[in-house]
């Protein structure tokens, strides 16, 4: 979500020193994987540049353009990148890797579509829509 409300520089980052922090502490560097991770939250991003979130506003078209946009990174990231980067930097088998990714890319579309969007949902209601406010005489 920080992708969707500070850019696409922030979703990079994120995604990849996250990542990073979660392989570091059991489960090994996974670089392909870390990033995966990073190219999820810049595609959101990007995709995502022109919202009004800030503003208070979440329409039912957001959320499709958000839902959509999860979509295509997921697909971008546990379908491309990731196994990918793990046949040609690890020599895994192809087979293993590619159905690792469907797995993951399943999961997490799923979880960050609906999680997102709620979170996203509920972040826009904390905001001051603008034009609310009206001047008293």
């Amino acid at each position: 979500m920080l992708a969707v409300l500070y850019g696409p520089w922030v979703g990079l980052l994120v995604g990849l020193i996250g990542h990073l922090l979660i392989d570091v502490t059991g489960y090994g560097i996974w670089f392909s994987w870390e990033l995966a991770s990073g190219v999820f939250g810049l595609v959101v991003a990007l995709l995502l540049l022109r919202h009004r979130i800030h503003d208070g506003e979440f329409s039912a078209a957001t959320a499709l353009r958000f839902v959509a946009a999860v979509a295509v990174a997921h697909a971008a990231a546990w379908l491309l990148i990731a196994p990918l980067g793990d046949v040609l930097i690890y020599s895994e088998p192809a087979g293993k890797v590619w159905a690792q990714g469907a797995v993951a890319f399943a999961a997490n579309t799923i979880t960050t579509a609906v999680l997102g969007t709620l979170i996203l949902a509920v972040y826009a209601r904390t905001r001051t829509r603008t034009g609310s406010l009206t001047v008293e005489s």
